[in-house]
């Protein structure tokens, strides 16, 4: 529930400001076209004397010294010094600016000096991409001045010290780039760093520092998609007051806003547009970041509140969209969450308050519901939460409540149940108040068993609401912590609570924890679990195991069909990520752990695994009964046993027409057969019982025993237009007709006389497939496939013999053992992870050998400048980088991509 915060990295950042500064001050005199000098031995001694004889694109560099002279930029050029060139104000010259840009002109201004003016640089009313780097502009009124400009101008590595205002770019458009920029107040009374009301576009602020002026950044009631990044705010704050765009805080610290006295540091009050404010510190502001009366969806995530005056995050005062606040933490202030009054959604996810004044969280009089979940709350001045008199629907659960002087959690006159189940309460006994622990103190209509006896979460008491003696509860969804949503799903941390899916089958869920569901034995006079979605209705929403198992789910329902955890699943429905773990599962047709029948367009089950004893009738598998419609099922594994007539396999019963791939198992598969016939082949395989209609399966493999008539390591059966590809087995197989290492029977030809029959049909194949001929009892297979012995298919021999996979990318050797996916290995996925997110334009094998030669950094975007500049010193000493021979050009390619991205 700590927070942990990365302030370091900024001051990396404004480090590297100095270090880019000064190589750009290093490179190579550049080539001019015209040449400004006071002592006349360049062509012009007048800086505006060579502009007016250059032409578009030609390059004027000047010479040092002093120039008092006010320029008109009107053509595409560039004005550049290796010097200290001073262009400087005089009590004689009237014109109050230092460079005029007009008629739309395009130029770069590089390295000069500009003291003593009004404004510094005038780009106001213009549509050009003006570039402005290593500029140091001071004793100004305005640095800049882009007042209703609307091109993508750009300022890189400039100094700002101003009187009134660093940057002016009112009611402008555009994209333009503010980067590695320091802007510093000359004077107590400063109006801002960043004037940028009214604005729209998508403007970048990064590595950005404004000093001794607030606001620092002012975007009012602009409707711009604004980023600001790795920048540092003192005595400065961000005003969005009244902003309608979508805009982006990241990697910011904002220190001690207000001069005189204390300013909020974010103030996004009556903002509608929404935004994400992440990895960002906040210290001795009144208010950290006030949102009231805004609506739109605010993520604050990973943020740091430290020493308000006021609340820390308010969203109070008619806030009417959807705040939610994670991984972030408060330490003194008003109230952690100030709420009241609120009619918007609050979803709040490891939270820490501390040291408030007043409350943890203050949601007394709000209208909207909210969620509190994996957060803890210590000495408050208040109450840790207080939800008084309020109408909405609140969940808190997963958290430490340790109270407050005034108590813990307080819901009196709420006008609903508050469901706070799941929680320590300070106690081992639970909580006092309305209850008779000796924990916080709780007033209200509150749900509080079970709660958890320990600090560390581990241990729930034994008391239970509403709780029959099989274990069961009738939960409503309405009643779980979340919302249901793609972003707030619901979450389930019981048996109960995972038959309440039976509910509402069109929403998200996730697992908060492991579930124990070997109650549901006894369940329903003993027939067990209820299968969500059935024959009628089936589950087209999103489910997500967050990585937990679900033990000993037993369902007893031999006379139905659609049998599993999931009945039936319909169109466009995501499961994924569970372990399904000592289940029994009994049916008829179309049953399996997690699925009986998948028979939708566009649903998909991945990540997934099954141990147990499943049984049926007809399409009877580890993981899916029935699969169909393109349905995928991607990196499953099943292990036990699967038992049934027909169409029985390890993954899945009966494929038509889906996709099976990364995928294997070690279930033991029997198909018994009631009467063998061609409808009825009692089809058995160790992946798939029947591969049927455009079905694929690829990249899988199985070594459990396979038993059956038309039986195969794969599959039973691969018809029409089916494939078979990259799969190998390696378990026994017994078969009573049709046998085979792959498959028992692959149709190349039409099997019926009737020619209307075979009109559509087409071959189904078998290609770059290998089988244990040892291991498996049998010396050939229907289709293309290989036989080899034990001894080539394991340990290192299998890459010389299995040549048709990749073991680069797909597969990977193990010592004495079969092959297995990558996505099986620790190591290969970390390797694979570490390599990820590298940009197409950057030369691989330099980034890489740059991450191996550094100590810190394990993927490219944990990659500084700095980490490159030392690797480039390495490659000039000894040629080469972590042992590999990089060129300093692409090292220094790689430099230029971090500085400009």
């Amino acid at each position: 529930m700590q927070t942990r915060q990365y302030s370091w990295i900024l001051t990396v950042l404004f480090v590297l400001i100095g270090i880019s500064a000064a190589l750009t001050g290093s490179v190579a005199a550049q080539s001019a076209d015209l040449v400004v000098a006071t002592d006349e031995t360049g062509d012009y001694s007048s800086i505006q004397n060579a502009i007016d004889n250059a032409s578009d694109s030609d390059n004027i560099k000047i010479q040092s010294g002093t120039y008092k002279e006010s320029l008109n930029i009107d053509k595409n050029i560039k004005i550049f010094t290796d010097n200290s060139v001073n262009i400087s104000n005089k009590s004689d010259i009237t014109d109050s600016t230092a460079i005029r840009i007009s008629n739309d002109a395009e130029p770069k201004i590089v390295g000069v000096h500009i003291t003593g003016w009004q404004f510094g640089i005038d780009n106001e009313f213009s549509d050009n991409d003006l570039q402005i780097s290593n500029v140091t502009i001071t004793d100004v009124e305005r640095g800049l001045l882009n007042y209703g400009s609307s091109g993508d101008w750009r300022v890189a590595n400039t100094t700002i010290k101003t009187n009134d205002v660093g940057i002016d770019m009112y009611d402008s458009a555009g994209n333009p780039t503010i980067v590695n920029t320091q802007i510093e107040a000359l004077s107590g009374d400063s109006g801002a760093g960043i004037i940028a009301s009214e604005t729209s576009g998508n403007p970048l602020i990064r590595s950005v520092k404004t000093t001794n002026i607030s606001p620092g950044i002012r975007f009012f009631r602009s409707s711009a998609n604004w980023t600001i990044k790795s920048s540092n705010l003192n005595k400065g704050s961000i005003n969005a007051n009244e902003a309608t765009g979508e805009w982006r805080i990241e990697d910011t610290i904002i220190e001690n806003p207000g001069l005189e006295n204390r300013e909020d540091g974010i103030n996004a009050g009556k903002a509608s547009g929404g935004a994400v404010i992440q990895n960002t510190t906040v210290i001795n502001a009144k208010k950290g970041i006030n949102l009231a009366g805004a609506n739109g969806n605010w993520t604050i995530k990973s943020v740091a509140l430290r020493n308000m005056s006021d609340d820390a995050v308010e969203i109070d005062d008619g806030f009417s969209g959807k705040a939610t606040v994670r991984d972030t933490s408060v330490k003194t202030a008003e109230n952690g969450i100030n709420a009241q009054k609120s009619d918007g959604e609050l979803v709040v996810n490891n939270f820490t308050a501390k040291d408030t004044d007043g409350d943890g969280i203050d949601a007394s009089k709000a209208t909207g519901n909210g969620t509190v979940h994996d957060s803890e709350f210590s000495t408050m001045g208040d109450k840790s939460i207080d939800v008084i008199d309020s109408e909405g629907s609140w969940q808190i659960h997963e958290s430490i409540l340790t109270g407050g002087s005034e108590g813990t959690l307080d819901a009196g006159d709420a006008k609903r149940t508050v469901n706070a189940s799941h929680n320590y309460w300070g106690a081992a006994d639970g909580p006092s108040g309305d209850f008779s622990g000796s924990g916080g103190t709780v007033i209200g209509d509150i749900v509080v068993t079970p709660y958890y006896t320990d600090s560390s979460l581990t241990t729930l008491s034994s008391k239970k609401d509403k709780e029959g003696a099989n274990g069961f509860v009738d939960v409503d969804t309405i009643d779980l912590a979340g919302s249901g949503t793609a972003a707030n799903p619901y979450v389930i941390t019981n048996a109960s609570e995972l038959q309440a899916m039976e509910d509402d089958l069109d929403t998200h869920y996730k697992l908060g924890n492991d579930i124990d569901a070997s109650t549901t034995a006894q369940w329903n006079g003993e027939l067990g679990f209820a299968p969500v979605g059935d024959n009628s209705v089936g589950f087209t929403g999103e489910f997500d195991g967050n990585q937990h198992n679900i033990s000993g789910l037993t369902i007893n329902r031999s006379s139905s069909d659609n049998i599993g955890l999931f009945g039936r699943v319909g169109e466009s429905a995501v499961i994924e990520s569970v372990n399904v773990e000592s289940t029994t599962i009994n049916g008829n047709n179309s049953v399996g752990a997690l699925v009986g029948s998948l028979d939708a367009e566009g649903s998909i089950v991945r990540d997934v695994s099954s141990n147990g004893s499943i049984t049926g009738r007809y399409s009877v598998a580890g993981i899916a009964g029935a699969v169909a419609g393109s349905s995928i099922i991607k990196g499953a594994f099943s292990s036990g046993s699967v038992t049934g007539s027909d169409e029985v396999g390890g993954v899945v019963g009966e494929n038509v027409g889906g996709i099976v791939t990364k995928s294997y198992s070690k279930a033991k598969v029997t198909a018994t057969g009631e009467e063998i016939t061609f409808e009825n082949s009692a089809r058995a395989g160790g992946l798939v019982g029947g591969n049927f209609n455009d079905a694929v399966i690829n990249q899988s493999y199985t070594v459990g025993a396979v038993e059956g008539g038309k039986a195969g390591g794969i599959t039973g059966e691969n018809y029409d237009n089916s494939r078979i590809a990259n799969v190998f087995a390696a378990g026994k197989i017994d078969g009573q007709s049709e046998t085979g290492g792959i498959t028992g029977e692959n149709f190349e030809n039409c099997p019926f006389q009737s020619q209307q029959k075979c009109d559509d049909f087409e071959s189904s194949t078998v290609t770059d497939s290998y089988w244990d001929t040892e291991s498996t009892g049998q010396s050939t297979s229907a289709g293309n496939a290989v036989g080899l012995s034990t001894s080539e298919m394991t340990g290192m021999s299998a890459q010389s013999t299995m040549t048709a996979f990749d073991f680069n990318n797909v597969w990977d050797t193990r010592s004495d053992d079969y092959p297995t996916l990558s996505q099986q290995s620790d190591d290969k996925s970390e390797q694979e992870s570490e390599m990820s997110g590298i940009p197409d334009e950057v030369d691989k094998s330099a980034a890489n050998a740059i991450i191996e030669s550094t100590d810190d950094a394990t993927t490219f975007e944990e990659l500084t400048t700095l980490d490159v500049l030392d690797a480039y010193s390495s490659a000039l000493e000894n040629g080469e980088v972590s042992g590999n021979k990089v060129e300093t050009l692409n090292i220094l390619d790689i430099y230029t991509h971090l500085l400009s991205s």
